[in-house]
């Protein structure tokens, strides 16, 4: 794999360098490229090989670069560099300013399907439904989004849902780790007589806006622009349109149905009923027991840390405060669980965090409450949670979902703890992020066939 959709097409040939040169201990090449924020950063040889060192701990030697490939993100340019890692294929992100002096670097699951074993649940032709790119406005900014609308074969008009994505950018068919979710779950759909539209998040593929200061709030409008446009379809029943949305994706479409009357139903996959703010201790907690090796002295220690950390931004306190407080979560980890910390420990890891806590998509993921847009749900409701889920545990989340949909009288609501899954649906021993890429599975059949009965039911197919 080698593409560029970037304005300076020299930038991949120098990310590649770049990670050769980390991977060969040639750090003064490195640390001549960096601009003046990463040099401060990391000023010395030492502190860039320990951020090398620090992937290599967790990963294994890079074994071969696999491709590169390039896109425009703002004022930035960003190169990932696929490494086919000992442990498994990840993509080195070098983020570059204007002047092309590289300003980040960071570690994410590969965007390269190519890097990974077999995904034979990934679909395959013959399709029994058409599929067209679509685009399509928000009134609310003047973005585009674009998306692939998958309609079943037979007379119309049908029902159709819209997939909602979790966070963080995501294509049409939530890509990670070569896995593409929406993409199976949309044709198992459009084989059973749904048709689906699902779409690229802001700044991804053709979709435009700056997702740098999108919200909760923000995406919530993107998932109304894709209802108003399904309902200008003339194959698509505008009486019989369903919301599912998976993490992020679930909350979003409990602030949707909540105030639109254009929504028929929903389909909540691992999405939460607690907030941002309590949730990310859970989160903590769950992973660490998850991991296993740690003391309960530990466990405790960490999960207060992270605390701490939520309440200072759940009520807007000061940058002191949250520094400091950061700085004791991440003394509490090196403590209990040294070297774990890995790229995250070096400072330019620990800045990167910081900025990640302060944006304005975590800020509102943090203060926004979903039970009190579920309990404004009328409409029939399916909430499923994997019990071996460690981004979202099940018991909490769902507790407080089915709380939220009593209160809004709702008797056509449903919430479920589907036995040995994990976040995506899959599978799982141990529900950890890192054995997502290791599964051959992409989303497992017992739930693709309960989420398409409920959504054929609801949607009054036979």
């Amino acid at each position: 794999m080698t593409s560029t959709d970037s304005s300076t097409p020299a930038l991949p040939s120098l990310g590649s360098s770049i990670v050769g040169w980390l991977e060969q201990g040639e750090h003064a090449r490195v640390r001549a490229t960096f601009d003046a924020a990463m040099a401060k950063a990391l000023p010395t040889d030492e502190a860039v090989a320990g951020l090398w060192q620090s992937i290599v701990a967790k990963l294994g030697r890079c074994q071969k670069q696999l491709g590169t490939s390039a896109k425009d993100e703002g004022a930035y340019h960003v190169v990932l560099v696929t490494c086919a890692f000992e442990a498994m294929p990840m993509d080195v992100r070098l983020v570059f300013d204007a002047e092309q002096k590289l300003a980040g670097i960071q570690l994410r699951p590969s965007e390269n399907t190519d890097a990974f074993g077999p995904r034979p649940q990934t679909p395959k032709p013959p399709f029994p439904y058409a599929a067209r790119d679509v685009a399509y406005p928000n009134p609310a900014d003047g973005s585009t989004l674009a998306g692939t609308l998958t309609v079943p074969e037979g007379a119309g008009p049908h029902p159709a849902v819209l997939l909602v994505t979790g966070s963080g950018a995501q294509d049409r068919d939530e890509t990670i780790f070569g896995h593409k979710p929406f993409w199976v779950l949309a044709d198992h759909l459009g084989r059973h007589g749904v048709a689906v539209l699902r779409v690229d998040d802001r700044g991804i593929g053709k979709t435009t806006g700056d997702p740098t200061h999108a919200t909760i709030e923000t995406h919530a409008t993107d998932v109304e622009a894709g209802l108003a446009f399904l309902k200008t379809q003339p194959d698509v029943d505008p009486k019989r349109l369903g919301l599912v949305g998976h993490s992020e994706g679930g909350i979003i479409a409990a602030v949707v149905a909540a105030r639109s009357k254009d929504v028929a139903f929903v389909v909540s996959l691992a999405g939460t009923g607690l907030s941002g703010a309590e949730i990310n201790p859970l989160q903590v907690e769950a992973i660490l027991r998850a991991k296993g090796g740690m003391s309960e002295d530990g466990i405790r220690a960490i999960v207060a840390a992270q605390r701490a950390i939520m309440k200072l931004l759940a009520t807007d306190a000061s940058d002191a405060a949250l520094d400091a407080a950061v700085n004791a979560a991440f003394a509490a980890a090196e403590q209990y669980a040294p070297g774990a910390l890995g790229a995250k420990g070096t400072p330019a890891g620990r800045a990167a965090e910081v900025a990640s806590l302060r944006s304005d998509w975590f800020r509102s993921f943090v203060k926004l409450d979903p039970a009190s847009h579920w309990s404004r749900v009328t409409v029939p409701v399916l909430a499923l949670v994997g019990d071996r889920d460690t981004q979202v545990p099940a018991d909490p989340n769902l507790g407080a979902i089915a709380a939220a949909l009593a209160k809004a009288g709702n008797h056509d609501a449903e919430t479920e703890k589907l036995p040995g899954l994990n976040h995506l649906f899959q599978r799982a021993q141990t529900g950890l992020v890192d054995e997502y890429a290791t599964l051959e599975e992409t989303f497992a059949p017992a739930a693709l066939e309960r989420v398409t009965s409920f959504v054929r039911q609801r949607a009054g197919l036979r």
